[in-house]
C-alpha cells in the first residue's frame, strides 16, 4: 500500500510475491534503501548472520546519517514468517 502527501486519500495497492530472501520496502525511497541493503549484503556470505542483518544495518546507517527527512512517521523493520509477523520500531515517532 502507498500514498503521497499530495494525495493522501488515494491509496495504491501492489501485489508482491514474498520469498525467503525477498525484501519488501515501503516508503518513498524504496530503490535507494534496497540498493544500500543489497550493496551491504555483497560483503558477506549469503545466508550468514551479517547477510541477514543487512536490512537493519542499512536502516541504522540511514539514521546515523540523518537521512530521515522524508520519512513521515518512523523507521520500522518487520520479519514475516509462515504463521507470524514480528515488528520492530527502530525510531520513536
Amino acid at each position: 500500500m502507498s500514498n503521497s502527501p499530495e494525495t493522501p486519500a488515494s491509496v495504491g495497492i501492489e501485489d508482491l510475491h514474498v520469498g525467503e530472501s525477498d525484501l519488501i520496502i515501503l516508503g518513498d525511497r524504496k530503490a535507494a534503501i534496497r540498493e544500500r541493503v543489497l550493496s551491504l549484503r555483497t560483503r558477506f556470505e549469503v545466508g550468514s548472520a551479517n547477510w541477514r542483518r543487512a536490512p537493519i544495518t542499512a536502516l541504522a546507517a540511514i539514521l546515523r546519517e540523518g537521512e530521515t527527512g522524508s520519512i513521515g512517521g518512523y523507521l520500522q523493520l518487520c520479519s514475516a514468517f509462515h504463521d507470524d509477523v514480528r515488528h520492530l520500531t527502530i525510531t520513536a515517532p
